[in-house]
């Protein structure tokens, strides 16, 4: 249960209609594909382009499933400040 708005609806934390964020996938930096030639060596999109179907092969980014970026809902949480008496 989120600790913000103790279950009632519509909270803009926890909701399904909370505001979401994109930014450049921290693990691949927005290059989302990793390009092999038919020896499993990395190469760049240009070599990639120059070989067969037979040839080539992408590897996706784990984290971002090759979209190079990811998305996060807004995880506000208000920070309390205690009196200390």
């Amino acid at each position: 249960m989120c600790s913000i708005c103790n279950g009632h609806p519509g909270c803009p934390c926890c909701s399904s209609d909370a505001p979401t964020y994109s930014m450049p996938c921290p693990i691949c930096n927005g290059k989302p594909n990793t390009y092999l030639d038919a020896e499993g060596e990395e190469i760049t999109k240009e070599q990639y382009d120059l070989l067969t179907p037979k040839q080539r092969n992408i590897e996706p980014c784990e984290l971002c499933e090759g979209k190079g970026e990811v998305e996060y809902q807004n995880e506000y949480e208000p920070e309390y400040e205690h009196d200390e008496q």
